[in-house]
């Protein structure tokens, strides 16, 4: 049980590892603005097929 150990390997991790932290975590950021910019199109497309409707 050494915690004073860890932290400043926390603090400072590898390189590599937080670069592909840092790609991984924009991969997955884009394929959320994705998946919500295509949820909103659906939305948008299908009020206005209903207001063309009525």
């Amino acid at each position: 049980m050494a915690p004073l150990q860890g932290g400043p390997r926390r603090l400072s991790p590898d390189p590599t590892v937080s670069a592909k932290q840092r790609l991984h975590q924009a991969y997955l950021q884009q394929i959320f603005s994705l998946l919500v910019f295509s949820l909103v199109a659906n939305s948008c497309a299908i009020s206005q097929e209903n207001s063309g409707d009525q």
